[in-house]
């Protein structure tokens, strides 16, 4: 695969070097775009079953950006194509108000659950 901008990046000496898998579906999939621990993301279990207990709410926490999110703001244009489950029901249904959604993290944004 050609990535010519990300290889740039890791020559320049940015790399993720400390990513930890979780036993979820969801909880990883969320840690890899933002580097953060899927509890600190609010992930901590499928987001079906979110709960009001902290790191299991399946909301994204202002502090916590995707990467395709820092990319927008810093003038990218990024998609998001496949499967895709680190979003509360809400957040993807249309004519859903998204706060935290796919559409949210990048300027194009394509998902199936």
């Amino acid at each position: 695969m050609n990535l010519p901008t990300l290889d740039s990046l890791a020559k320049q000496g940015l790399t993720f070097t400390d990513f930890h898998t979780a036993p979820l579906c969801s909880a990883t999939r969320l840690a890899l775009p933002t580097g953060h621990n899927p509890h600190g993301a609010n992930m901590g279990a499928i987001s079906e079953m979110a709960t009001a207990f902290p790191g299991k709410s399946a909301v994204l926490p202002n502090s916590v950006a995707p990467l395709a999110k820092i990319l927008k703001h810093n003038g990218y244009s990024t998609a998001m194509f496949g499967e895709s489950h680190e979003y509360l029901a809400a957040e993807t249904a249309l004519p859903g108000r998204s706060i935290n959604g796919p559409r949210e993290w990048g300027s194009r944004s394509s998902t199936a659950t």
